[in-house]
């Protein structure tokens, strides 16, 4: 059975488009030529009424995904304008690729696999194989355009090639993102609105730091090991110190410390920090993630612990940090 639904903008920037997710888009030409998600495949809404569309729909579709051959067919995105046309027509294409899909023979075992084929047996043919891996999609979503290009309007850029992109970061609230080590482009700090950058420190050489005097960002270094057995609790009340002072200056913060599971561990303390409850927060993140995340060790006891900052107020355990140096800004390089 699949899934057709509508999608935020968040959730399809967290899909990392980078990876190869279809992304079709069915608003006009004139609309794709001014702006586009990078990865986007056009396919306009047609002029004649949606009920006479169902075969050439498919058919048109399918040519798309034989030429793309993507990585991922789950979820499969049609962007729209939101006019009741457009969306409409998105929705009716997504309910006949549904209804194709749902009256296939069932999927491969696999959906990275070819069947097997038996010796003197001619081998499937290319759209054979396309009309395959999209028999394995089980999710729809149905984007507005304009929700995504308020996120990141540079990743809607029509001059942006496949080869220009790199993961991008997790976004988790409008304040919040986060990243792992590989996944942060200098370009993205500009693209993003990052004021300031959370790490881990010293840094490695071969992990770039965004230049203070040169790009006005604040870098924040945690003198943390590369383990979540031990005790973080200073690291989160720290951190949501430097996002509210970041959100009350009008700005935006990147986490990236160490591994995946501290960076989120971040997240999740921030939107306790926010008044939402650590389950509700812990499922947010893993969405955002699109993977389970697990409470990092003694999380749970800090949330319990923990009183958020009265607004304006600067948590006491930060003034204790930066008075100690276990939290150092980044210095202005020499002249």
């Amino acid at each position: 059975m699949v899934l057709i639904r509508a999608a935020t903008g968040p959730e399809v920037f967290n899909l990392s488009l980078y990876d190869s997710f279809v992304v079709v888009d069915v608003r006009p030409p004139e609309q794709y030529r001014l702006g586009h998600l990078a990865t986007s495949i056009a396919c306009p809404c047609p002029a004649a009424p949606v009920q006479t569309l169902a075969p050439a729909a498919i058919a048109q579709f399918l040519n798309v995904i034989e030429d793309f051959y993507p990585e991922h067919m789950s979820p499969l995105i049609l962007v729209h304008d939101g006019s009741p046309a457009c969306e409409q027509f998105a929705r009716f294409l997504a309910g006949a690729l549904a209804q194709a899909i749902d009256r296939a023979l069932p999927a491969p075992s696999s959906p990275t696999t070819s069947p097997a084929v038996s010796a003197g047996e001619a081998s499937p043919s290319f759209a054979d194989a396309a009309l395959a891996r999209l028999y394995t999609c089980t999710q729809v979503w149905l984007l507005d355009y304009a929700e995504f290009h308020a996120i990141c309007p540079q990743l809607c850029d029509p001059a942006l090639r496949m080869q220009d992109l790199a993961p991008t970061p997790k976004y988790i609230c409008p304040e919040l993102l986060t990243c792992t080590r590989g996944s942060i482009q200098p370009a993205y700090y500009t693209w993003f609105g990052i004021t300031h950058f959370v790490t881990h420190g010293p840094p490695p050489a071969h992990e770039a730091v965004p230049d203070p005097a040169r790009t006005g960002i604040s870098s924040f270094f945690f003198y943390v090991n590369d383990s979540l057995e031990q005790d973080l609790s200073d690291m989160w009340t720290a951190v949501c110190g430097i996002i509210d002072a970041a959100t009350r200056a009008g700005g935006r913060v990147l986490v990236r410390v160490h591994h995946r599971a501290m960076s989120s561990s971040c997240a999740v303390a921030y939107l306790v920090h926010c008044g939402i409850d650590i389950e509700t927060a812990l499922a947010r993140v893993s969405a955002a993630y699109r993977m389970p995340m697990r409470l990092a060790p003694r999380l749970r006891a800090w949330a319990r612990a923990y009183e958020p900052a009265t607004p304006g107020a600067t948590p006491r355990v930060w003034q204790r940090l930066e008075a100690s140096g276990a939290l150092r800004a980044l210095p202005a390089p020499a002249p």
